[in-house]
C-alpha cells in the first residue's frame, strides 16, 4: 500500500540520519516481503552476503502497530529503531569489507567474535538490560545482535 511504503521510506531516511549515513555507495537493496518470509517476530533483517535488507510490509504500519511489533527490542517506542538496528549491521559489514575486501562464508562467526570483544569492555548490565532480545541473543551467543541492540539504545536514547 502506498502509505505503508511511504512510512517505510520515511523511517529508513530517519534511520540514515540518526547514523549519519549518506545514502549512496553500496547501500543495501531494500526488499519488502510478506510476514511468512521472515522468522517469527522479525520486522526486518539484513543479509550481509547479498547486501539486502528484508522488510515486512507491517514495518510500514502506523505508529502504534510498529511499537507493538518492536516490543522486546531496544528503543521499541521509537518507530525507527528496527531500521537503525539493521543499518548498524549494514555499517559493520561495510567496515569489514573496507578492511578485508570481501565477506567470507564464516563472516557471522568473525563478526560475532569481534562484537564479543567489544562487549567485554562494557559493563554487562549496560547491554543486556537494553532489551529482551539482547538478553536472549547473549544466551545464544549472537554477540553481533547484543552489540547492535546496545548501539541502538545508545544512538536513540532520549529520541522517542
Amino acid at each position: 500500500k502506498p502509505r505503508q511504503l511511504s512510512n517505510i521510506q520515511k523511517r529508513i531516511n530517519e534511520a540514515e540520519q540518526a547514523l549519519n549515513i549518506n545514502n549512496g555507495e553500496n547501500f543495501p537493496k531494500i526488499i519488502i516481503v510478506g510476514d511468512n518470509c521472515m522468522r517469527p517476530g522479525a520486522v526486518a533483517a539484513y543479509n550481509p552476503f547479498n547486501n539486502e535488507m528484508l522488510i515486512t510490509r507491517d514495518a510500514g504500519a502506523g505508529i502504534s502497530k510498529i511499537k507493538e511489533l518492536q516490543k522486546g527490542f531496544a528503543c521499541a517506542n521509537n518507530e525507527i529503531s528496527t531500521f537503525v538496528h539493521e543499518l548498524i549491521h549494514w555499517k559493520m559489514t561495510q567496515e569489514f569489507k573496507k578492511r578485508n575486501r570481501e565477506i567470507p562464508p564464516n563472516y557471522l562467526s568473525i563478526i560475532r567474535g569481534d562484537c564479543k570483544k567489544r562487549l567485554a569492555r562494557i559493563p554487562e548490565e549496560e547491554y543486556t538490560s537494553v532489551s529482551e532480545y539482547a538478553e536472549l541473543s547473549k544466551v545464544s551467543m549472537k554477540y553481533d545482535e547484543v552489540y547492535t541492540e546496545y548501539l541502538v539504545n545508545v544512538i536513540l536514547k532520549g529520541k522517542g
